[in-house]
């Protein structure tokens, strides 16, 4: 049963507006005063879980807000778990504050939306038809798919397809070597890139399903072995993160993972979110915030993933 049902939807709510009316003005204040300083990305998902909370409550005004600081200092990211700038141009609407051209354009041209997600979204389009016709949508997404490295994209789904495989298709009895030997041969891969500072983000090689194939490094980086990851991978994604390349939960998980394989409690809680321990939750935070990487609270992510289960029976 999902967590909020136990604690009950309408305490978890008012709980949820009494952290956000709180923490967003302090994140609103720390974002202003940020603005001139560093471009590290640390902060940057605990200030968009607090826009992404407010937005979720109708509070359009204030959770424009808090990304618009923010976006004055760092450039959005629009990650696939927030999708944070979309959640300003949404609130902007919502508002009556006016889109521009270009900032509607970005959907397209940096984030590489396609015509069919924004002709499912009522509000896109809107602005869509406002803005562009199909013969443009087309000149600007070519313009896309030569901001990104479409050689690094297929290089990555051809690791996560042979990661797969021995996984899911074949069930031989050297199913389980064979796949060691491949999580092996990824992970020099990877440590090829990383060493070059490459990070196979999304600004770089476009979203998860992009163009219909599945590029997702979260998955191969959670097959590596536990001394490269301890040793390599994790210093290396800490400072992705900082640099705006990938995001917390994957540093998280990677530890949560080993602690839960090898019958140890989770450190961060970013495994089975719906069934965590509430008296747990103050341990959880106390080490996502030790790491110093923006992580977001627990309760959001029990929030979230409520508001995800409700959408989704």
């Amino acid at each position: 049963m999902n967590l909020f049902k136990k604690l009950g939807i309408g305490i978890a709510f008012l709980l949820l507006l009494i952290a956000c009316k709180t923490t967003s003005n302090n994140v609103k204040n720390n974002t202003n005063s940020a603005i001139k300083k560093s471009k590290s990305y640390a902060n940057y998902y605990k200030v968009v879980s607090v826009a992404d909370s407010l937005f979720y409550l109708k509070k359009y005004k204030k959770a424009k807000n808090i990304l618009e600081g923010l976006f004055k200092r760092l450039e959005p990211i629009n990650t696939f778990r927030f999708g944070e700038y979309y959640t300003y141009l949404i609130s902007k609407h919502h508002i009556g504050e006016k889109i521009e051209k270009k900032e509607f354009l970005h959907f397209i041209t940096k984030y590489g939306y396609t015509k069919e997600q924004i002709k499912k979204d009522t509000i896109l389009t809107l602005y869509y038809t406002k803005f562009i016709d199909d013969k443009k949508y087309e000149n600007l997404k070519n313009q896309y798919n030569t901001s990104i490295s479409m050689e690094l994209r297929e290089k990555i789904h051809e690791m996560l397809k042979k990661d797969q495989y021995y996984r899911t298709e074949y069930f031989e009895d050297d199913a389980f070597s064979k796949g060691k030997k491949v999580d092996a041969e990824n992970g020099e891969k990877l440590k090829e890139l990383f060493d070059k500072n490459i990070y196979p983000s999304q600004k770089l090689i476009g979203g998860l399903f992009y163009n219909d194939k599945d590029a997702d490094v979260e998955t191969i980086l959670l097959h590596t072995n536990d001394k490269d990851r301890f040793e390599y991978f994790l210093p290396k994604l800490k400072e992705f993160i900082k640099q705006g390349k990938t995001n917390p939960y994957i540093y998280g998980m990677l530890i949560d993972q080993y602690h839960l394989y090898n019958d140890k409690e989770q450190l961060y809680g970013t495994y089975n979110v719906d069934r965590l321990d509430k008296e747990k939750f103050a341990f959880y935070n106390k080490n996502r915030n030790k790491l110093k990487i923006g992580f977001p609270s627990v309760e959001f992510d029990v929030w979230k993933d409520s508001i995800f289960f409700n959408k989704h029976q």
